[in-house]
């Protein structure tokens, strides 16, 4: 939209900005952090409200900084940039890079030559081949192509949804294992902006919507493991041996997925209608499999997306049915006494006097050429499976809280500039695994022990975990208020500070609640931020402003595309005199 600008005092534009009260100056960035996120909150509320509401919040924040009239960059504040700055530049000068590895929550210094080599070897050792060009536009007119054929599981008034208006390419990175021998690297791909990110979410829900999974060998989590071995009669002659399938989605066989699909499509519950639509779409995301690594882009020959929403769903299609079709053959016919799944990870339990398990793997692999099944056999009579370790005594079993020896007892520290309530779930999070999970009696004194140490070198205070259990009792049995449904949407406030906390208690009769993010990890403060290059800015999209010189008037809007193919459009409809565009025509009217 056009509107005339003039010179304005810096009275004026705060007057203009109902967000800029006078006398405050919004380039703290704290100030600045807590404007947008009251802006953005507010945006929820009905349209009648939203102008009090911001006159409001505006008051308070003025009146809050004049009470306080503190000086955010005391001592303190800046002996915290400084360290912040002399650690990045030992990074920068050392070409090294602070990350998290890929379990333990530990943090570790990775020189960035050893990252890429290491990252290249992964590439070379999996199905992955070098393309020339970026393929994202080409893929990106397939996904409007499918999003416009389904009719019967995309309605017609939302198909805009399911199209990334201004997609890049999956980029990869690895997170460090640690915790083995070689030190190899945990792919993570970022599929957030991929063409097909949304109409991959999308999928997902109807896969499970249509196609109901019977999960008979899953177990849901380690509560669920627990109770499953309990029920079973335990000899001296049983053994434990746990499958690990090593880089499970790339090595999914794609055309088997597919054929498994179209197979449970003939169910005569499901409408041939919208399954076929679901073939079509399934197939179209299977096709974008590719990434980005330091400006070289990749396709994977075979296997699924790694960080595609659809991968998930479909890994868990192909193993179920091939446990169904040609595992629960073998388990049968060697007597396997328990077999648990767990996404990549399986739990074997059998008679060593009967059983050879080597000879089960190799069968095992045979059933799945494409999966590469890795053992781990049980030592000291105990083996560990998720996040517990499963000992052996005689007739019985007992549990313990399995930690990997890389793990470290980093939690959110006490003095740590974050949200009392995440401070919180740490701890809570801690204390309920400990009361929920079956430990004996000793299990649970070792257990308390570790959790009373965490505590003590976060800064907390011991005590504060028999708080949480006494408090946990007195909740046990008696519902909670929480579970009742709450019809309020969620709203994010970046958190500043106890200024954040004060504004939140604004919203607290609105139809909105607040949850807080943080912007001050370790990762976000020290990570290296890319030279800046002009020509980028014109590939984002955002809202943007041209500005005519001659007639004092600007030309404001918000795009989902790059800011350089919106551009591009006024141009064209500026060269063929077409009035779709109102800056073209402002053109045309100025004789330009």
């Amino acid at each position: 939209m056009y509107f005339p600008t003039k010179n304005k005092t810096r009275e004026q534009t705060n007057i203009t900005n109902p967000w800029i009260t006078p006398g405050i100056n919004v380039s703290c960035r704290r100030k600045r952090e807590l404007y947008s996120s009251c802006r953005k909150s507010n945006d929820q509320n009905p349209i009648n409200q939203q102008d009090y509401i911001r006159g409001l919040i505006a008051h308070n924040i003025e009146q809050l900084y004049k009470q306080n009239n503190k000086n955010y960059h005391n001592h303190r504040t800046q002996m915290e940039i400084h360290t912040t700055n002399s650690i990045k530049n030992q990074l920068r000068e050392n070409r090294a890079t602070i990350l998290k590895a890929d379990k333990g929550n530990t943090i570790v210094i990775w020189y960035t030559d050893e990252q890429i080599a290491t990252t290249h070897e992964f590439i070379r050792n999996n199905h992955f081949s070098p393309i020339p060009n970026d393929p994202t536009n080409t893929f990106q007119k397939e996904i409007r192509k499918i999003v416009n054929l389904c009719n019967h599981t995309i309605c017609k008034e939302d198909k805009w949804k399911y199209i990334n208006l201004n997609p890049t390419a999956p980029t990869l990175r690895g997170l460090p294992k640690i915790h083995k021998n070689i030190t190899p690297i945990r792919p993570i791909i970022n599929w957030q902006n991929a063409p097909a990110h949304k109409l991959a979410q999308l999928l997902s829900r109807l896969i499970e919507m249509h196609i109901p999974l019977p999960y008979t060998f899953n177990v849901k989590n380690s509560i669920h493991l627990m109770e499953d071995l309990e029920s079973i009669s335990i000899s001296h002659s049983m053994k434990f041996t746990s499958l690990d399938i090593a880089n499970m989605y790339s090595n999914v066989p794609t055309k088997e997925v597919i054929n498994i699909l179209e197979l449970l499509g003939t169910h005569p519950n499901v409408d041939p209608t919208i399954f076929n639509e679901l073939i079509t779409i399934t197939n179209t995301i299977m096709k974008q499999n590719y990434f980005t690594f330091f400006n070289n882009w990749y396709t994977q020959n075979d296997g699924l997306a790694m960080g595609a929403p659809t991968s998930p769903i479909l890994s868990e299609i192909y193993l179920q049915y091939m446990e169904h079709s040609h595992l629960y053959t073998i388990l049968t016919e060697n007597k396997i006494l328990g077999y648990f799944h767990y996404v990549d990870d399986i739990l074997i339990m059998y008679n060593e006097e009967d059983i050879d398990i080597e000879r089960i793997l190799n069968q095992f692999n045979n059933a799945m050429p494409t999966m590469q099944f890795s053992i781990e056999k049980e030592t000291n009579n105990s083996i560990s499976f998720l996040d517990i370790t499963i000992h052996k005594n005689h007739d019985s079993l007992y549990f313990s809280v399995y930690r990997k020896p890389t793990t470290t007892d980093t939690i959110i520290p006490k003095n740590s500039r974050h949200p009392i309530e995440h401070k919180q779930a740490a701890i809570r999070y801690l204390v309920n695994r400990m009361n929920n999970y079956h430990l004996d009696k000793a299990a649970k004194e070792q257990e308390h022990g570790t959790i009373r140490q965490i505590l003590g070198n976060n800064k907390y205070n011991p005590s504060h975990i028999d708080d949480k259990t006494d408090k946990q009792t007195e909740r046990h049995g008696t519902p909670d208020p929480k579970d009742n449904k709450d019809s309020r949407r969620w709203a994010k406030f970046t958190y500043v500070g106890n200024e954040a906390k004060f504004i939140k208690k604004l919203f607290k009769n609105l139809p909105i609640k607040i949850t807080f993010i943080t912007s001050n990890s370790i990762g976000r403060l020290l990570s290296h931020k890319p030279n800046h290059n002009p020509n980028s800015a014109q590939d984002n999209s955002d809202i943007y402003r041209l500005t005519c010189p001659d007639f004092q008037m600007k030309y404001v809007e918000q795009t989902g595309r790059s800011f350089r193919t919106r551009f591009q459009e006024h141009y064209r409809n500026f060269k063929h005199n077409n009035t779709k565009s109102k800056l073209a025509t402002h053109c045309e009217l100025a004789n330009y």
